[in-house]
């Protein structure tokens, strides 16, 4: 079955709908337990919409991810991009190289175990995401239940994040990174979480190991922007008159950052040493991000204009009034206002003054900021119903509102377009796709495979296996390659690339009829 614009209003309605069963068991009944948990059921529901709602592999950078991750079932401790390289390349060009140690490990390793259980299939890799995504939404609504103290507000947050139409598009693979960033919002997020449990004891044993444990998990995902949360950590501390004095809590950061270190530290120790090559062009290449743009220009503003896109123009504004209201609120706790807000500014700040500016690298805050325009949102429905009506009882007015917030959040106009059956881009994805599952196993076995599209080879690997390469080689390549017993089959009708007389005429290569749109 293909989504188009029908299968995907009726998905997404029907996903969506014990999430407003859910709204309604929450604030017009005592169920409150009950509906929380069918609000997680719609939230799985939706994530698994999305790993199934594109049956191809997305461009950036999700079928490089797949095609890793695929490698890593056979063995997770050599990540290769091009399994069988013949033709040149360079070791650093992350994407066309043949060890690939271009993104941190872990997310990686989930994709490959979910295939080895389920088989490889694009459902496979993003059920990590899927299953993360639904997690998270429980310990973002316990992050807000400890900052507000606000249990309307808490659920509410959990309701947006549920419909948060920007990560279920990162789950679909549409929006770049992908599960990289995804899976680094998660631990980041977990981290959090974790150390809001911490906060509760203030005992190393078990919390605080748990957040060292988290961090280094999310290092081990994106690098080492996951230190923000040691950063809000030892905030805490020293915001804490009963706290700062005391060597013991400075001791537990420390040791909270060991535990980080055993966790991340022997991958980077071992890609040292077994590629000393591509690991050093992979901390390079990270470190250029800084001084240069890679291809992803913009102000150093940039983040803060994409807040509407991310998140729409009306829940922006909430962001705004939710952090006034934080600010000035007697009831919440303070102390998680100051270091929450200096996590976001931090980042935001980091990313702001890095050349390279891409929406997703602030996304490991995106939990904190949902909380803070839920609060938003209660607060002025709470204020406007008291002058409007004189209510002072519980909100008549918050679950109308909630769903509509719910809906904004979605953006399900956003998520159709996409799927629209005119939608040149994905009909040429799902044309390509179809004719790379559709080959003859016999020119998947015996031969290499070559013209195709910029970086489709990757694709056709991923869902065939065999050896494929984008574009050709050079006639005295290809010629050393055919004596050497290799047989070459090229695709004829390659719209980027057109074939050359010498392949052409050449009776030993097998030329692909299949048209490629």
């Amino acid at each position: 079955m293909i989504f188009f614009q029908n299968e995907t209003t009726l998905g997404l309605l029907l996903a969506s709908l014990p999430a407003i069963a859910s709204v309604y068991l929450f604030y017009k009944t005592p169920y409150r337990k009950e509906a929380f948990y069918l609000l997680l059921f719609s939230a799985l529901l939706l994530r698994l919409l999305m790993a199934v709602i594109d049956p191809y592999l997305q461009n950036w950078d999700e079928r490089f991810h797949a095609l890793v991750a695929k490698s890593m079932m056979e063995d997770p401790f050599k990540p290769m991009l091009i399994k069988n390289p013949l033709f040149p390349y360079h070791y650093g060009d992350w994407w066309n190289c043949h060890i690939w140690v271009h993104k941190q490990p872990l997310f990686l390793w989930q994709m490959a175990l979910s295939m080895k259980i389920f088989g490889v299939s694009t459902f496979a890799i993003r059920l990590p995401s899927v299953i993360m995504g639904t997690i998270a939404i429980w310990m973002i609504r316990e992050i807000a239940q400890r900052w507000t103290k606000d249990e309307e507000s808490s659920y509410l947050a959990a309701l947006l994040v549920t419909t948060s139409w920007y990560g279920l598009e990162m789950t679909s693979g549409w929006m770049s990174l992908d599960h990289n960033d995804f899976t680094f919002y998660f631990y980041v997020t977990a981290a959090i979480w974790a150390l809001t449990r911490y906060f509760e004891s203030m005992k190393l044993w078990p919390w605080g190991i748990i957040t060292g444990v988290f961090i280094g998990c999310a290092v081990l995902v994106k690098w080492l922007t996951a230190f923000l949360v040691f950063g809000g950590w030892g905030l805490y501390v020293l915001i804490s008159s009963e706290n700062r004095s005391s060597l013991k809590y400075y001791l537990h950061i420390f040791m909270a950052f060991l535990v980080s270190l055993l966790v991340f530290g022997p991958w980077q120790l071992y890609i040292m040493k077994a590629f000393p090559l591509e690991s050093a062009a992979a901390y390079a290449y990270n470190k250029m991000h800084i001084v240069k743009d890679l291809g992803h220009e913009g102000p150093w503003y940039f983040h803060f204009k994409m807040l509407p896109w991310v998140y729409t123009w009306p829940l922006v504004v909430m962001l705004v009034i939710g952090l006034i209201a934080l600010l000035l609120s007697k009831k919440t706790d303070q102390k998680y206002t100051v270091i929450f807000l200096a996590m976001i500014g931090v980042l935001f700040g980091f990313f702001s003054y890095v050349a390279t500016k891409m929406p997703a690298f602030v996304f490991p805050v995106s939990g904190l900021i949902l909380i803070m325009m839920a609060y938003g949102i209660t607060t002025v429905t709470r204020k406007s119903e008291a002058m409007v009506t004189k209510n002072t009882n519980p909100s008549k007015w918050i679950p109308v509102v909630a769903i509509i917030a719910a809906f904004i959040c979605l953006q399900p106009n956003e998520m159709i377009k996409h799927r629209d059956k005119t939608h040149e881009f994905r009909n040429l994805k799902l044309q390509h796709t179809k004719v790379y599952k559709e080959l003859s196993d016999d020119i998947i076995k015996d031969y290499v495979i070559i013209n195709c599209p910029p970086h489709e080879n990757l694709e056709l690997m991923f869902f065939r296996g065999g050896n494929a390469f984008l574009s050709f080689p050079e006639e005295r390549v290809l010629d050393s390659l055919q004596q050497a017993g290799y047989r070459f089959a090229a695709f004829k009708n390659t719209p980027t690339h057109e074939l050359l007389d010498y392949i052409l005429e050449d009776p030993e290569v097998l030329l692909i009829e299949e048209e490629l749109r």
